[in-house]
This record gives structure tokens, sequence and C-alpha cells, in this order.
């Protein structure tokens, strides 16, 4: 159950749980999970004889409230706070890009064990992704997806999706359907989720070395880790992704604002306790941009806030 668990979390729930899931649960979830991080910039490039900062704040919450051999019902909450400093204006436009961004969002997750060994899960979320958070219906985020699992071995899953959201950077507001292909080989070494429109993969090359590799349509990562001692793990990292939000006060509601960055860096993460993990990262944020537009493939020009060098902090607690 646990592993079946974790991959429809890795799918289906909020982008701030997604890193640090699989490696912080248990044999099963028997109580909350809290996850808090903290981003600053200490060095950016000058726009236009001005730096463009970026401080991020974000928390999550898991909470399983009913939970047996045949169900797990789990309730969550997440809030994310995005602080752009800039003089930048959005593109096309004499609007200056919003200074504070919120992400608030709510959830519930159902799952279901059949006698068969399938299982089916439906989650939902309601939220706001805007400058000024539910202050109307059009600044409102939606999403529900359902899987279904079907088991074809030991260690091999078939997944088969759908996805609905009013704000993804891709087709939004159009039911997306998806499947993918589970397995983890006998040794534990690797595991991959082979699928349309997702890819991971997880392999131990050799002893304490392991590389991953995550993706879908506008979301990537690879890391490179290795294990000093103990759990505690050395790694380097690429991430490229995009966060959309809704401009309280605009005209055409199909508009979204993007904040699109690339990331490369280093961290250092371990447990501090048997509830408590540390992850410390370091890097630089390249190519960062800021654009209004229908869908993040349709910008017809974007806002650059330049390069800068940040530190992050994220802090993962199990109850």
């Amino acid at each position: 159950m646990r592993l079946r668990f974790l991959l429809l979390l890795l799918i289906c729930a909020n982008a701030t749980a997604l890193d640090f899931l699989p490696g912080v649960m248990g044999p099963k979830i028997t109580g909350p999970v809290i996850r808090v991080t903290g981003r600053q910039d200490i060095s950016a490039e000058s726009q236009q004889g001005e730096r463009s900062d970026v401080q991020q704040a974000s928390a999550f919450a898991l909470v399983p409230v009913s939970s047996s051999e045949k169900h797990l019902l789990s309730l969550s909450a997440s809030t994310q706070i995005l602080a752009l400093d800039t003089v930048q204006t959005l593109p096309g436009s004499a609007r200056s890009i919003p200074g504070t961004l919120w992400n608030v969002s709510f959830g519930a997750s159902y799952l279901r064990n059949y006698s068969s060994g399938d299982s089916s899960t439906f989650s939902a979320s309601f939220g706001s992704a805007s400058d000024r958070p539910f202050t109307a219906g059009h600044v409102n985020a939606i999403g529900a997806t359902a899987v279904y699992s079907h088991p074809s071995g030991d260690r091999k899953t078939w997944l088969f999706l759908l996805n609905y959201s009013n704000n993804r950077a891709f087709m939004n507001n159009i039911p997306m359907p998806g499947v993918a292909y589970v397995f983890v080989d006998e040794s534990r070494t690797f595991n991959a989720v082979i699928g349309i429109p997702y890819l991971s993969v997880r392999w131990e090359f050799v002893p304490s070395w392991t590389v991953s590799f995550s993706s879908h349509i506008t979301y990537l990562r690879t890391d490179l880790s290795k294990r000093l001692f103990g759990p505690a793990q050395l790694y380097a990292f690429f991430e490229w992704n995009q966060q959309p939000y809704f401009r309280s006060d605009r005209t055409d509601r199909s508009l979204r604002i993007f904040f699109d960055e690339k990331k490369v860096g280093l961290g250092l993460k371990s447990p501090l306790s048997s509830f408590l993990m540390a992850d410390l990262s370091f890097g630089l944020s390249a190519d960062r941009r800021v654009f209004e537009a229908v869908s993040y493939f349709k910008n017809p020009s974007k806002a650059s806030l330049g390069n800068a060098l940040y530190m992050a902090l994220a802090l993962s607690f199990r109850v």
C-alpha cells in the first residue's frame, strides 16, 4: 500500500509535497506530515539599474483522518508566497508586476483498495492563486484527479488517470487523461514511472550513488546524490518549472501571470531526528522571467528578472 499511495501522491498532490514524501514516510502513514520551506536571493543581477529580488516561503500539511487496509482518507492544505521586488512591468502594458503572489489550496484524497489488488484514488482541491487571493471567483483555482491502479506483477503496476485543473501551465480547463507503467526491480536499486504525460526514474547505479530524473510537459528535474554517512545525502540538481497566477484586476479572464525559472545548485539533506528532516540548498536561479499569457506556450514577450544566487531551507516533520 505504501508504494501505491506515494506514487499517487507524486502524480496528484501539491508540488510542495513531492520531493519529501517518499523519503520521510515510514511503512505506513500514521500521522500528519508537515513541510515548511524558505528561499532568499543573496546576490542578483541588476536590471534597468535595479536589482530584482525573489523571496519565497511555503508550507504544506497532509493529515490522514481515516485509515485501514481497505481505504485511506486524507486532508491537505498548502500556502505559498512569492515576493517579487522588481521595477519591471508586465510586457505589453504599463502595469507593474505584483509584488506578492499567493497560492493557497485545500484538498482531500480518498484511496480504496480492492480484493483483486487493484485500487482507485480520487483527489480534489480548491484554493486561490493570485495577488489578491479569494477576492473574487475568477482568482480561484480548482482541480481534481482520478487514478486507477492495476498491478501486473509483484513489482509492476499500471496507472490510469484523468486530471482537471483551471490553473495548468498548458491545456488549461481541459480534462487530461494519462497512463503510466510503474516498475521496481528486485534489488530495489532501480524504479521508474514511465507514462504520458509523466516520466520519473531513480537508479542507484553504484552503492551510495543515485541519479534521478522527473519530468512532464512543463517541468523537469534531475538529481545526482551521494550518500555520505547514515541517511545524510549530498546532491547536485537542475530544475525547470513555472508558477501560474491569476491577476485579480485583469479584464481578460483567460490571462494568467507566469513566473518561470531554471535552477542549478548543490544541497545537503539529512534527518535530524526520528520526526524531522532538513534540506539546505544553494544555487543559481537563471533565466528568471515573468509574463502574462493564456498558456505557457503562448507568450509573446517576457520581463527578465536576470539571474541570482539564492539559498533555500526546507524542514519536514512527521508527527
